[in-house]
């Protein structure tokens, strides 16, 4: 018998998931005496793919020198050459997600962007198609492991072949019908794909054949057990679309995951027990030792652990390869193990398929008679540990570490705690004592906790260095056994170990003596702590900066040196090396090399720095010296009769200049061709150059002039200051007087400018336009000589009116406003609607405000002006009919019963303030119709518990009201059968049926109030049951709310029996009408029919009959005279409609059979619902009774009809 380890196959066809890691899937074996050999245990591997780890969105494709890759003991084939820029076959691993990217860089991604389950990692296999590779063999293969059998794979499209299939690409069409995708899985009995062919297994990645139409986007179960005994599995993929010469076109690729495949394996199991006798077999009340574990050896190699022992004492391995083993078990304090004997295991081989059974080991329980615990009586430290041992001694002296399963116990927490594993501590200074308890055996010792005492010092700072000829200070800080601390700078005793290097005293004040390390310790009590001391090199102390106290004019400089004393008392020059500073930059800056420059006049602070080491000196920056004196402008030219001033400019020692103008001495080389004053001025007497001197304190600057012909000095410009509209122009001239005092017109030779072109243009012939409001400066320019005035430009001036409105004509009572756009000189426009005067030529057709707003006043035209300034536009407004404004639905928020009906009104209001009953002209409309229907004339019908708006509109205007449906009312009761006769001493049973106002009925027979009119002739009970007393007529009356129904009840006398008969029954036809009632339903659903007539039966005698039937909550009455034929009664349980035939069958409750009994039709006269009003249903309808449908029990009194259930749709 093969037991086989796998998934079940679900319904659909798809294999049960599994968890996507590589694990291997046993059967627990049977335990017991009978040899198991001829069962097969099997073990299912799985290859995930997993173990490879790789990073998302990465492949590995190149499995090196072995060609393969191997996963579960599966081997994939991998063929990969770097070739042209990578050539494969057969599988590669791949963790890529991309589903999007179509073509062949996105070779190595499952269309599914995971593998099966939602795991990372998943296997891409790519098979070649048609003519062989020239560089590598075709094919992609999987060599399973030695005895496995091929259980299931799970495979998908890559996104390359999908993409390619579903939307086509450069070598392969779209797919479509006719067309396919096909993976073969062959298994052969030899590796890769050598050997006999065992079978193959075909699965559709595509398909378009017949009436197949999908291409596989999600992971598939495919089957491998039709490839039993393979030993490999060869995969193929074949298309229906092909080159000619280079074989398939589709993309030879697919993805899988999850290769199932099962493996044979063996197993042992047996019982611990209780061997109570100590004799080594399990005997009758000697039970199972349960938690106890098995363990599987090969060699000294620990192959499998049982789980603990059940409480029968039973365990089991699992399955393991075959081979040859020892089987031990783990021991357990407190026993003796007396199976199997000494070596106290067993030696088993374990074949194929076998299952080792009854491996039992036997225990013989050992009394405990002693504890020693150790060591006895220790001390400790506060704060430190100590760690007992529990020694126990056996009734057969032999001895175990019982350490870790006494119960240990301290008597003083607060001087010590110990933990489950023996180990104490010491909490307070004191003696307590430790004990061990196992049972009822106790071992005890005291354990005394001694003052804290110091476990570590740690010297502080850690590792510092200083300069030779410096001192540290150092802190030494003892940690105790207790974990606080102390500072112990003053206990310890302080060393250095290099004295050469530092020395240190017993304040722990350390100096550095010379360049090194040295390690500073401190010493207390045999423990130590230590810090290592670098002496460096030693370093600047102070810094002297010279000269002292120097001046300097401002723009000259000065050298500062810089000399440092170090710390061993040296010195040397720094000058080059300090980073120099001055206080005040605005007084005087100094340069990186010391070299310091004259700012600005007072005293700065100038320093030296190098660290953190200063050395300052003060320097004054004195006024400075005059250099040279520069005359300006150079060499001008003046015309005569005009002056030209001359600057003298004095340059000083700080590059600074002043203005020496009014100081220096002038002087004119040539007094005829020009003179000039004390403060410099010139004046041109003759044509010709002269030279301008200016000197002070022997310093001397000069400039020559040259007087050349008479210039213009001045321009006139008129008219002044004119003022002109916007959009107007206005004309200019220039006139030019000369330096000789001459005059002329420039207005041609003048460059004209306009300080505003937003206000003002101006030609260049002097005529100026006006652009804008406001005032610009007119100016002509000839050579430097400019004259101005000022052209003010005032507010254009309205030339026209434009009289405009959105709307040519309006509604009488209605308004429309009109705008006047005034157009002005400047080309433009402004609203002027406030501004204008407004009129109307015809006020009674119209009239208007001030603001432009034109009311209708009557029907026709009338002519709207507005004015302004003389100026003025119209505009013709036409008058019409008023249109309704808004409208009023009346009532306001009414309720209505369900069933009931609510008359709306529609009141419109008109822009002429009149009002019009408009209830036939709106369109009426209900927002919820479920709720209340409306018709054509506002009248609403409640069909539904709530509320619904009823709208009613006309031309874009509407109003509404909210209807509120409340619960149907009672509106009458019927009291069935009608004209009930019953013999004197006999009881007749009536029926209370309640019609509500939405036309739905109940059963109030056991609600309603009885009463008979004559309790002489019949009484009537709570639940309708009437008793005929004496002969005669008594009204019954049902009545409930306020609601009444009546019934005549005839009381006859005891009537003789009468022989029984049987007579052909003719109703002679029922015919229903219907008219249209608006919102009245037609007669749907016919849930009862209640049928009655009154009188004697007999062949000749004319009978009334009423029906009253229930359809879809609507009580239905019809009354009708036809001629019954007939002497009995008939209950009617049942009525069906045959709807193709056009009739009703009607089927009786009980009675007998009458077989002569053909047909039974009822004509009916007159249908009318509760209100009596007449309805027309437009069919016939025959009621056919037949020898099987219709069962009668003939009577010698008259009969009643009583009510029926109706199996029926009247529509």
């Amino acid at each position: 018998m093969t037991i086989l380890a796998r998934a079940l196959l679900r319904a659909d066809g798809v294999w049960g998931r599994r968890a996507k890691r590589h694990r291997t899937t046993r059967f627990r074996p049977l335990l017991g005496l009978e040899p198991l050999e001829d069962r097969q245990l099997l073990a299912t591997s799985v290859a995930t793919f997993e173990s490879f780890g790789l990073a998302p969105n990465t492949y590995v494709n190149n499995a090196g020198p072995s060609g393969e890759f191997v996963d579960a003991g599966n081997a994939f084939n991998n063929d990969f050459s770097p070739d042209f820029g990578g050539i494969w076959s057969g599988w590669a691993i791949s963790n890529s997600t991309d589903t999007t990217t179509s073509g062949y860089t996105n070779q190595y991604s499952a269309i599914t962007g995971s593998g099966a389950d939602g795991s990372q990692t998943y296997g891409v296999a790519f098979t070649f198609g048609g003519a062989a590779d020239p560089f590598h063999p075709a094919g992609s293969f999987v060599n399973l492991p030695d005895g496995a059998t091929p259980v299931s794979i799970e495979v998908t499209n890559t996104t390359y072949a999908y993409l390619s299939m579903l939307n086509g690409d450069f070598s392969v069409s779209a797919f479509a019908a006719g067309d396919f995708f096909r993976l073969t899985i062959e298994g052969y009995t030899g590796p890769d794909g050598t050997g006999t062919k065992v079978g193959e297994v075909d699965f559709d990645l595509a398909n378009f054949l017949g009436s197949n139409h999908y291409i596989i986007n999600t992971w598939q179960t495919v089957d491998l057990a039709p490839l039993s005994g393979a030993g490999s599995l060869q995969f193929g993929l074949e298309s229906s679309q092909n080159h000619p010469l280079y074989g398939m076109n589709t993309a030879a690729f697919f993805a899988a995951d999850n290769l199932t495949v099962s493996t044979p394996s063996g197993a042992a199991g047996g019982v611990v027990f209780n061997d109570l006798d100590g004799d080594g077999t399990q005997d009758s009340g000697e039970g199972g030792l349960q938690g106890w574990v098995v363990e599987l050896y090969s060699g000294a190699t620990l192959v499998a652990t049982s789980s603990p022992t059940d409480s029968a004492g039973n365990y089991s391995l699992p399955e393991v390869a075959p081979g040859t083993y020892t089987l031990r078990q783990v021991p357990q304090a407190g026993f003796s193990q007396t199976l199997p004997v000494a070596p106290g295991v067993y030696n088993v081989t374990i074949t194929d398929g076998g299952n080792l059974t009854g491996l039992d080991f036997g225990n013989a329980p050992l009394t405990l008679t002693n504890l020693v615990v150790t060591p006895a009586n220790p001390s400790l430290a506060k704060g430190l540990s100590q760690q007992f041992i529990a020694t126990g001694t056996y009734s057969d002296q032999s001895t175990r570490d019982l350490t870790t399963q006494v119960v240990w116990a301290s008597s003083t927490q607060a001087t010590a705690t110990i933990n489950a594993g023996g180990l104490a501590s010491g909490a307070g200074l004191g003696t307590s004592t430790i004990t061990a308890t196992l049972g009822s055996v106790v071992g005890t010792t005291d354990l005394t906790v001694t003052a804290p005492v110091v476990v570590s010092i740690a010297v502080t700072p850690a590792n510092p260095s200083l300069a030779k000829g410096l001192s540290q200070q150092f802190t030494a800080t003892g940690t105790y056994s207790d974990q606080t601390t102390q500072d112990l700078t003053a206990q310890v005793i302080w060393a250095s170990s290099t004295q050469a290097t530092a020395t240190i005293n017993a304040g722990g004040l350390a100096s550095g003596a010379g360049l090194g390390t040295s390690t500073i310790t401190a010493m207390l009590g045999g423990v130590s702590g230590s810090s290592v001391l670098t002496v460096t090199a030693p370093v600047v102390v102070s810094i002297a900066v010279t000269p002292a106290t120097s001046s300097v004019a401002k723009g000259l400089s000065q050298q500062f040196t810089a000399t440092g004393t170090y710390s061993d008392q040296t010195t040397q020059d720094l000058t080059g090396q300090v980073a120099w500073a001055s206080s005040e930059q605005s007084t005087a800056t100094i340069n990186a090399g010391g070299l310091a420059s004259g700012a600005g006049l007072g005293t700065s602070t100038i320093t030296a720095t190098l660290g953190s080491v200063i050395g300052t000196t003060d320097l004054t920056v004195t006024a400075p010296l005059l250099v040279s004196i520069a005359v300006t402008p150079a060499a001008p030219n003046v015309a005569k009769g005009q002056s030209q001033q001359f600057t003298a400019t004095g340059t000083y020692t700080d590059q600074t200049t002043q203005d020496l103008t009014a100081q220096v001495i002038w002087a004119s080389s040539t007094q005829s061709t020009a003179t000039i004053n004390t403060g410099g001025l010139a004046s041109g007497a003759g044509l010709g150059t002269s030279t301008i001197t200016a000197m002070l304190s022997g310093v001397s600057g000069s400039s020559v002039l040259t007087v050349t012909a008479p210039v213009v000095v001045s321009i006139a410009v008129a008219p002044a200051a004119p003022s002109v509209a916007k959009g107007l122009s206005q004309q200019f001239t220039a006139t030019g007087t000369y330096s000789d005092l001459t005059t002329q017109d420039l207005t041609g030779q003048v460059a004209w400018a306009s300080s505003t072109q937003a206000t003002a243009t101006i030609t260049s012939g002097g005529l100026a336009i006006g652009a804008g409001l406001g005032t610009s400066t007119i100016t002509a320019t000839l050579g430097s000589v400019i004259g101005t005035t000022d052209l003010t430009v005032t507010a254009p001036v309205v030339v026209s009116i434009a009289v405009a409105s959105a709307n040519p004509s309006v509604a009488k009572g209605l308004s429309q406003q009109f705008t006047a756009t005034g157009t002005y000189s400047d080309q433009t426009t402004q609203d002027v609607t406030a501004q204008v005067i407004w009129s109307s030529s015809t006020p009674s057709t119209a009239t208007i405000a001030s603001g432009g707003l034109a009311i209708g006043a009557g029907l026709g035209t009338s002519t709207i002006t507005a004015m302004l300034g003389g100026v003025s536009g119209s505009s013709v407004l036409t008058v019409t009919a008023p249109v309704v404004v808004s409208i009023a639905v009346a009532p306001t928020a009414p309720s209505v019963a369900k069933g009931l009906s609510q008359q709306f009104r529609a009141t419109g209001t008109y822009s002429d303030q009149t009002t019009q009953d408009l209830t036939g002209q709106v369109a009426w409309a209900s927002g919820t119709p479920s709720i209340a229907t409306i018709t054509a004339g506002g009248l609403a019908g409640g069909a539904d518990l709530g509320t619904s708006t009823i709208t009613a509109t006309l031309g874009g205007v509407s109003g509404t009201s909210v209807l509120t449906v409340t619960a149907a009312r009672l509106v009458s009761i019927v009291v069935g059968p009608q004209d009930v006769s019953v013999e004197m001493g006999q009881t007749s049973q009536l029926a209370a049926v309640g019609v509500y106002t939405d036309g739905s009925t109940r059963s109030l027979t056991g609600q309603v109030a009885w009463v008979s009119a004559n309790n002489a002739v019949a009484t009537i009970s709570n639940s309708g049951l009437a008793s005929g007393l004496a002969a005669g007529t008594a009204t019954v009356t049902a009545a409930l709310n306020g609601v009444r129904g009546t019934a005549a009840l005839r009381v006859t006398p005891t009537a003789p029996p009468v022989p029984n008969q049987t007579s052909p029954v003719t109703l002679t036809s029922l015919r229903v009408e219907r008219v249209n009632l608006g919102a009245t339903p037609r007669l749907r659903n016919v849930k009862a029919l209640v049928a009655g007539f009154s009188g004697p039966l007999s062949e000749t005698a004319a009978q009334n009959l009423a029906a009253y039937a229930v359809s879809s909550g609507r009580l239905i009455r019809a009354i009708g005279g036809p001629r019954i034929v007939f002497e009995g009664s008939v209950t009617f349980a049942r009525a069906i409609y045959d709807a193709p035939r056009n009739r009703v069958i009607l089927i009786p409750a009980r009675a007998t059979r009458l077989p002569r009994i053909e047909r039974l039709r009822v004509d009916v006269s007159r249908l009318t619902d509760p209100q009596d009003r007449p309805i027309n249903n437009g069919r016939n309808f025959e009621a056919v009774a037949t020898p099987r449908g219709l069962l009668a029990s003939p009577v010698a009194s008259p009969a009643a009809l009583s009510a029926a259930a109706v199996d029926a749709y009247f529509s």
